[in-house]
């Protein structure tokens, strides 16, 4: 028999194990409807007939009489619950902000003006928003300061206003929603960007307008849809978000044309649920700008050298634990870009928390509007681009 400690050990890297095939699966991408519960139900029940089979073997025979599989895997197991599980923990508690990336943040409580029944909605889940604990009327407000280098003066100053992962659903009050959104106005911002994740309820969509269509960005609203849009009603999505003033640009790019020539491409995916801009028309400019709903496309956008790249989607984990953080994370990598601000090569990923959620309820883990204003790194900047002529902004290509 095992002892009882090292038992427990490998349950928890037999638990790792899981929780990784659970979030890889569930950000790969797999079309919504009848396939993907197909393979999450196999997914599951794969996963519960290896432990029930570890349990019996752990039960019925010595440790020398086990298949040899079962004793690798088990091995396997107490690697990671012995070695991989704490360093991966140690990593994450000492990750730092990227340099040249600041800001300060408020914490607001909704509850605070508005009671609480007043805030949860009528569908059978809203009894979730009644526990104890659960922070979904709390909310993070943070002004993001980036330092950029050769950041053109004209650029010098630019705040973008990131809303996502909206998700309307009943299980919330027309008033959450309200007051939620409510606090963002107090971020003025040159561009409005919403990242995905408009809706679970496509009778709410006459919703979007009213509480969308408050901001607007001197350079422009854009936006992308998520998993949950496409699952829901992406037509109806696409519509309501053009109707509330945003141009939509899944799987495309724009470019803006600021003062004094200096030239800014943005462009949306919802990968891997939706198509990824072609590189080839990126238009040049001196800040290229990706909204992608999950931050899984990150190494692609560095390799397409993206300075900014905004995601939503992973909610942050939505229930943190002490010390470990977020556990289950709807992405091919996993825990790895759960919330906050992650660097590869020069491109900055940035992902919120965002502002609802489809199962409502959060755990250490609150609501977030962000707003991120670019600043040149040092006191002189360069002059804008050349390519473009110096005249006031515009917009180019089709909403």
């Amino acid at each position: 028999m095992i002892d009882g400690s090292i038992l427990l050990v490998v349950a928890v890297g037999h638990l790792c194990l899981a929780v990784l095939a659970v979030n890889v699966f569930h950000g790969l991408g797999v079309p919504e409807g009848t396939p993907a519960r197909v393979v999450k139900g196999l997914c599951l029940g794969f996963l519960t007939s290896i432990s029930l089979v570890l349990m019996g073997l752990f039960l019925a025979l010595p440790w020398g009489d086990w298949p040899t599989i079962a004793r690798a895997y088990t091995l396997l197991c107490l690697l990671i619950g012995l070695v991989g599980l704490p360093l991966v923990t140690l990593a994450r508690l000492r990750r730092r902000l990227p340099a040249g990336v600041s800001g300060h943040s408020r914490s607001v409580d909704l509850t605070d003006s508005v009671a609480r029944a007043d805030l949860i909605g009528t569908a059978w889940d809203s009894f979730w928003l009644r526990l104890p604990g659960n922070q979904a009327f709390h909310l993070t407000l943070t002004d993001w300061q980036i330092e950029r280098s050769g950041l053109p003066r004209p650029l010098d100053g630019l705040r973008i206003l990131h809303l996502t992962d909206l998700h309307l659903t009943r299980a919330y009050s027309d008033r959450f929603f309200d007051s939620m959104v409510a606090q963002a106005e107090a971020f003025d911002a040159d561009l409005v960007a919403f990242t995905g994740d408009l809706i679970d309820d496509s009778e709410l969509l006459d919703r979007v307008g009213p509480l969308l269509g408050r901001f607007r960005g001197r350079y422009g609203q854009f936006a992308i849809l998520g998993n949950h849009d496409y699952r829901t009603d992406a037509p109806g999505a696409f519509v309501a978000l053009r109707s509330a003033g945003y141009t939509v640009i899944e799987g495309a790019w724009r470019l803006i044309e600021a003062d004094d020539g200096a030239r800014v491409a943005i462009g949306g995916t919802s990968n891997p649920w939706g198509p990824l801009p072609d590189p080839a028309a990126m238009p040049e400019a001196d800040v290229r700008i990706l909204l992608s709903h999950s931050p899984d496309p990150l190494a692609w956008a560095a390799r397409q050298g993206i300075d900014l790249m905004l995601s939503g989607h992973t909610h942050g984990g939505q229930y943190r634990l002490p010390v470990i953080g977020s556990v289950l994370l709807p992405s091919r990598y996993s825990r790895r870009y759960d919330c906050g601000f992650f660097r590869r090569n020069e491109t900055l990923l940035f992902v919120s928390r965002g502002i609802a959620a489809q199962h409502p309820l959060r755990v250490n883990c609150p609501a977030e509007i962000s707003r991120l204003t670019l600043r040149a790194s040092s006191r002189v900047a360069p002059p804008a681009s050349s390519r473009a002529p110096a005249r006031a902004m515009t917009v180019q290509g089709p909403g």
